[in-house]
């Protein structure tokens, strides 16, 4: 009376895959299938990221953390030092490395200004 559904016909189905080359699908199950198997892998990936992420700024976390103990604690000193005298006593005693900036241990750098400079 009001057509509102129709047929569609389901014979000839071609989609790109994610390879990018042209492929029949036999029913629109098999397409929803290949989709959900392409986005758990992208949800995978993501996942991966986003700990591996977290994972480096829990270490940044606590590498400023054991920085301002050891400052408070006046095994590292800040007074009259460079920057490069500072950041050799960082490797020396094994700190967090961070690989994302040039230097490495920038983020200290951030820390000072929250350290009482009379340490």
């Amino acid at each position: 009376m009001f057509k509102l559904t129709s047929l569609i016909k389901t014979n000839e189905m071609f989609l790109f895959d994610e390879m990018g080359s042209l492929r029949q699908y036999q029913t629109p199950e098999e397409i929803l299938i290949a989709h959900f198997r392409l986005r758990l892998e992208y949800y995978r990936r993501r996942r991966e990221k986003k700990l591996d992420n977290l994972q480096k700024e829990v270490a940044l976390l606590n590498a400023k953390v054991r920085f301002i103990d050891d400052v408070s604690k006046k095994e590292i000193r800040i007074k009259n030092i460079s920057e490069d005298n500072l950041f050799r006593e960082l490797k020396r005693k094994d700190y967090y490395r961070d690989e994302s900036t040039s230097l490495g241990y920038d983020y200290v750098l951030s820390v000072l200004d929250y350290v009482k400079p009379d340490l």
